[in-house]
């Protein structure tokens, strides 16, 4: 069921690169934060994180954080190192806070790819807000296993 498939599959956030958003048709990028940008006990992004977020926006795509976090500043902080708007506490699933960013953005939602780690949230969230889907390795994994 496409409903709980993603359009591509990647390790890690960085992983993704222009050539990939290029052949899904996108031209923004809208991407969860915790176990997908980085870990939950890292105060900000890491450094590899932060060059692909300069990377990506410097071949001309948006990019914006949605995440469910509560912790407005955390989500901050993370935004702010990687100079991107965002949205905290948005009940991904539900699609009101991707529908916003999405307009934010400037872009219809079938030009944007939403990223993330998780099947029930961010998958199925950026599926029902009709765009295209792109699941991640969660960090907490890869750090398990000594990436």
């Amino acid at each position: 069921m496409k409903l709980f498939t993603p359009d591509a599959r990647k390790n890690r956030i960085t992983d993704i690169d222009v050539g990939l958003l290029e052949q899904l048709g996108v031209k923004g990028v809208i991407v969860d934060l915790d176990n997908t940008l980085g870990g939950y006990d890292d105060p900000l992004p890491p450094d590899d994180v932060i060059a692909w977020a300069a990377g990506i926006k410097d071949a001309g795509f948006a990019l914006y954080i949605v995440s469910n976090n509560s912790h407005k500043q955390r989500v901050s902080a993370y935004a702010e190192a990687l100079g991107v708007p965002w949205k905290h506490m948005s009940a991904k699933p539900l699609t009101f806070k991707l529908r916003r960013a999405a307009r934010e953005m400037g872009l219809k939602r079938r030009e944007i790819c939403s990223v993330g780690d998780k099947v029930r949230t961010d998958l199925i969230g950026g599926r029902l807000a009709g765009m295209k889907t792109l699941l991640v390795t969660p960090v907490s994994k890869l750090k398990k296993q000594g990436e």
